[in-house]
């Protein structure tokens, strides 16, 4: 499958995501790359294989860990990394996604996540900060167990002044 890539909500959202090199930040790159490893020939990494000891040094300051519940459809916030905590102004953690003002874009493409079982990389504004002069760029990263829906995604942020970038 070919990335496609399309603009969205003012914004690019690039899907899915399969080649490391397109990413320029590295805590986003090293995190595609653990994920392609740890996914041991199955298509989707187990939850499991989401421990702070594991993870690439230096990524878990720009990583949220949302978890996804099949029953209900609905995202809860399980980690929110120091680094986007500063930049963005927001902790969302133990906060279901759609309790956050300013998400609805950011619930479609998780859902598309879900759904496809694929990873996505996004840019567009900071819509959920108290910060309006920011933008950011957004790695998203689903876990599964074997057979079972996702019941993970694990974002990396990057967080940039306000001009265009690309991924």
């Amino acid at each position: 499958m070919r990335e496609r890539a399309s603009y969205i909500r003012e914004g690019l959202w690039l899907r899915p995501l399969e080649d490391p090199t397109l990413l320029r930040d590295r805590h986003q790159r090293a995190m595609f790359e653990y994920w392609l490893a740890a996914r041991d020939g199955a298509d989707l990494p187990l939850p499991s294989r989401i421990d702070p000891v594991e993870l690439p040094r230096g990524c878990l300051p720009y990583i949220m860990v949302k978890e996804h519940e099949p029953g209900t459809g609905r995202y809860r916030t399980r980690l929110t990394g120091t680094a986007f905590r500063d930049a963005s102004g927001f902790d969302g953690t133990n906060l279901y996604s759609d309790e956050i003002l300013g998400n609805a874009g950011t619930l479609e493409r998780f859902n598309w996540a879900v759904a496809n079982r694929q990873p996505y990389w996004y840019q567009g504004p900071l819509s959920f900060s108290v910060f309006d002069y920011k933008k950011f760029s957004a790695l998203v990263l689903p876990f599964a167990d074997p057979g079972q829906p996702v019941t993970r995604l694990v974002a990396v942020f990057d967080f940039q002044p306000d001009r265009e970038t690309k991924p």
